[in-house]
């Protein structure tokens, strides 16, 4: 009797670890992003195709769950990326959520120690820290997604607010954009840098023409940081040193957006092209002093030669 309930709670183990198992994503197949477009409130998870321009947003086949999720972040560990929970559009909630390659969504529960609210910020770094921030505050809290806990959380003084947070595998250090909803003195469309060690914020530079919908921000194994643009419909790659953005490429028209990306993987196709540097033009005196000075080279070459 005692051989059979141990058969009995076997097979059930084996059920249950079977109907959950997760199909992992491969590190190269990013960046995705979970979006929701004006037409469709509940968020789709889309894989971008960045080797030709304009970029194509594929929707990743789904299981049929309906579980929404926001401050996705891809976990290198298990190639599987994480969210936390909206039980609606502007929800609150705590609750860690996983996706896995073919869409589908399992509600992991609570998380200990982070507060109920809504999260739009959110990514791991290289050592699976995931870091996720609300949409009103200025903390970020520091999760392990095994234990389901919060295991450290620092704020920086300041007023801005972001969409979206990224790591880059390069530097070490968290990115954001600040949106429309950042409170004064401070301004949209600013580059943030963000230590994850003590929480001290720098601003990097306010981004050309000032891009101040940006929903989802992605770098890669190389620090190449793309973000994409809700309100101008746009794909830009983002220069890490003053903020300068170049339109890279069209995309959907998301009410929402966040975007997850292996940190291990390089994104393909073409490089963002650098404007050209302006060659100066030379006046009538310039060109004199020019024919000058080279006539007195030669003829010091010359001179040179003779003796």
């Amino acid at each position: 009797m005692k051989l059979k309930a141990f058969c009995l709670i076997l097979l059930f183990n084996i059920f249950i670890t079977t109907a959950h198992a997760q199909v992992a994503f491969s590190c190269n197949d990013g960046p995705f992003i979970v979006g929701a477009t004006s037409s469709q409130p509940t968020p789709n998870l889309y894989q971008i195709n960045t080797s030709t321009i304009p970029f194509t947003f594929t929707v990743v086949s789904t299981t049929g769950s309906n579980i929404s999720y926001n401050a996705i972040g891809y976990r290198i560990s298990d190639n599987l990326i994480y969210g936390i929970e909206e039980a609606g559009v502007g929800s609150s909630s705590a609750n860690l959520v996983q996706i896995d390659a073919t869409g589908t969504t399992t509600d992991l529960g609570l998380i200990n120690g982070l507060p109920i609210d809504r999260y739009i910020s959110g990514d791991f770094d290289t050592s699976g820290n995931y870091y996720v921030s609300n949409s009103e505050s200025n903390t970020i809290f520091i999760i392990d997604v095994d234990s389901r806990a919060v295991t450290n959380q620092f704020s920086y003084t300041a007023n801005y607010r972001f969409s979206d947070l990224s790591y880059n595998p390069v530097d070490g250090m968290l990115y954001a954009i600040s949106t429309i909803n950042t409170l004064a003195p401070d301004e949209a469309g600013q580059l943030l840098r963000i230590d994850p060690s003590n929480g001290s914020l720098t601003e990097v530079g306010n981004s050309s023409g000032g891009n101040s919908g940006i929903g989802s921000i992605s770098f890669d194994a190389n620090g190449t940081l793309y973000a994409v643009d809700n309100l101008s419909v746009g794909v830009y790659s983002i220069n890490i040193s003053n903020g300068n953005t170049t339109l890279i490429s069209t995309s959907p028209a998301f009410s929402r957006a966040d975007s997850a990306h292996c940190a291990n993987a390089i994104f393909s196709g073409p490089t963002p092209v650098l404007p050209p540097v302006a060659v100066p033009t030379l006046t009538i005196f310039g060109i004199i002093f020019a024919a000058l000075l080279l006539l007195y080279n030669l003829n010091k070459t010359v001179f040179r030669k003779t003796v």
